[in-house]
């Protein structure tokens, strides 16, 4: 996806997003999903901007996480639900990823807020 209204070169970051009517864990701090490891080693590849979209159909509402650096030596059984897509959520991954293309010339590993 790339980043609107930042001038200075393409900014963008990559994204996955996983879908589920199966609710949340039984603390609620986590939407459950299924990724399995051969899937969490593939989205590792990536060096760059990466995130994790769960999206709870039954009550609509969107969660996200960054998905670099994720264990990928288990399964992954869910999303945290510490960050909400929201404005204010958006707005900072926004600045993220720009500062990640504004600090990098070259590909480099990318640190994320949203762990």
């Amino acid at each position: 996806m790339h980043l609107l209204n930042y001038d200075t070169k393409k900014t963008f970051f990559f994204a996955s997003l996983e879908t589920n009517t199966l609710g949340y864990s039984a603390d609620s701090k986590k939407l459950k999903i299924a990724i399995n490891k051969a899937e969490l080693t593939q989205l590792d590849m990536y060096p760059i901007p990466f995130y994790l979209f769960g999206i709870d159909e039954n009550k609509v509402l969107d969660y996200f996480i960054c998905a670099n650096h994720l264990d990928a030596t288990k399964n992954l059984n869910g999303i945290l639900t510490r960050f909400p897509v929201n404005a204010t959520n958006i707005n900072l991954l926004w600045m993220e990823v720009a500062k990640y293309w504004k600090q990098n010339k070259e590909i480099t590993k990318f640190v994320s807020h949203f762990n």
